[in-house]
């Protein structure tokens, strides 16, 4: 054997010890002996390889994951106490890109849709004879849940059959008076009581003209973005006021109602931010280009300076890499009167007309991505100082 391939040998069995002294795998076990979680580490104790964790007892998985350096990065399934993937999130160098599939996107819409119709046989009726069918009504609570589930908030608002009943008198006043108005007079011929219940929604309901159906209607409160509306989006964030619980709908001829200003939930979901479109894949049926994006900071996360407060909006590339400047917008603006838990919103929308340098034109389209930034902002405590989420339309 020559002496240039010993020599080589020899490089190649100290590189691999180093490798061995650099790499390990670290196991970690439950109470009851079995195994919790197995990772790979680098010299340091970082995680650095697939981790796999189970529930205890061993035997079923609790997630399966990716790191590098000590960063997630990949893909990281998190699984139910029955060994079911529930939750498949993709991360790039530490940051949650997606905190869904697009595949558990459609799945959890669809999920929505037939919890919320299986209940048709028993949905609660108010009373009032011509308040919408309960097969008109429960469509109008599927298209309400599906917004909230995709902006990751408690979803299961249900009706209350007062609210039903007075959004119905509420839309038949503004039949009546062929206008949109929160504070209508009394028409001739209407009784105290009639009357009573139609203030009570017009006050506190979300009104709409020309929708032709309730779920139609839900869409316009959700888009928002005409130019009366834009400046504050209320419709959208009373719907996603994440302390509603209840809600109930009325329609007249070309007159829609919904009861939007319920604050009886007791465990919102836990929001430092809530923006729409969400962070993740996007349906194309639930987000257009005319809607304008938002962003609301919650008050016990954020002092909020609406002057301090900046939005930009980037276009990625197929690998989520910015594609020139910010987009131009045709809407830049700030609200804050309180509709909704939240008492602002920064509101932007970009111009789909124009283009800067490097960058393409602005669609909601099949495919597309974009990044939303949102700095100059107050937090308190561990909350960010910049929010950034990525958006792809699917």
């Amino acid at each position: 054997m020559s002496r240039p391939y010993i020599y080589r040998m020899r490089i190649a069995i100290a590189l691999l010890a180093v490798t061995l002294l650099s790499a390990e795998t670290i196991t970690e076990m439950h109470p009851d002996g079995s195994k919790a979680l197995s990772v790979a580490v680098d010299k340091d104790g970082k995680r650095d390889g697939a981790l796999t964790a189970w529930w205890p007892g061993g035997k079923l998985l609790k997630e399966k994951s990716k790191w590098d350096k000590g960063e997630l990065h990949g893909i990281r399934t998190l699984y139910d106490e029955k060994g079911k993937p529930a939750v498949e999130e993709t991360w790039i160098r530490g940051r949650l890109i997606y905190p869904r599939s697009q595949a558990q996107v459609a799945a959890g819409l669809a999920k929505v849709e037939a919890e919320v119709m299986s209940l048709l046989a028993t949905w609660p009726k108010s009373g009032n004879p011509g308040a919408p069918s309960p097969a008109d009504e429960i469509k109008a609570v599927v298209r309400l849940r599906q917004y909230r589930w995709l902006c990751g908030l408690s979803h299961d608002v249900v009706i209350k059959p007062e609210y039903t009943d007075e959004s119905q008198e509420g839309a038949e006043i503004l039949a009546a008076l062929g206008e949109l108005d929160h504070h209508p007079s009394k028409p001739a011929g209407w009784s105290d009581a009639d009357y009573t219940k139609a203030k009570s929604a017009c006050a506190h309901g979300n009104l709409a003209m020309g929708a032709g159906d309730l779920v139609r209607a839900v869409d316009m409160w959700m888009d928002d973005s005409d130019q009366s509306n834009i400046d504050a989006l209320g419709h959208r964030r009373w719907l996603l006021n994440p302390v509603m619980q209840a809600c109930g709908f009325g329609i007249s001829g070309t007159y829609s109602v919904v009861w939007a200003h319920d604050t009886a939930r007791a465990d919102p979901t836990p929001q430092q931010w809530q923006s729409f479109p969400p962070a993740g894949f996007v349906p194309l049926s639930h987000f257009s280009y005319r809607h304008a994006w938002h962003i609301s900071l919650n008050p016990a996360d954020y002092t909020v300076d609406a002057k301090a407060m900046t939005f930009a909006i980037f276009a990625l590339d197929p690998q989520l890499k910015r594609q020139g400047t910010a987009l131009p917008l045709d809407h830049d603006g700030s609200n804050t009167v309180g509709y909704g838990s939240y008492g602002h919103a920064r509101i932007v929308r970009p111009n789909g007309t124009i283009a800067g340098k490097g960058q393409p034109g602005y669609a909601v389209a099949k495919g597309r991505s974009y990044e939303a930034v949102v700095g100059g902002l107050s937090p308190k405590g561990k909350a960010p100082a910049e929010i950034s989420w990525v958006v792809t339309f699917y």
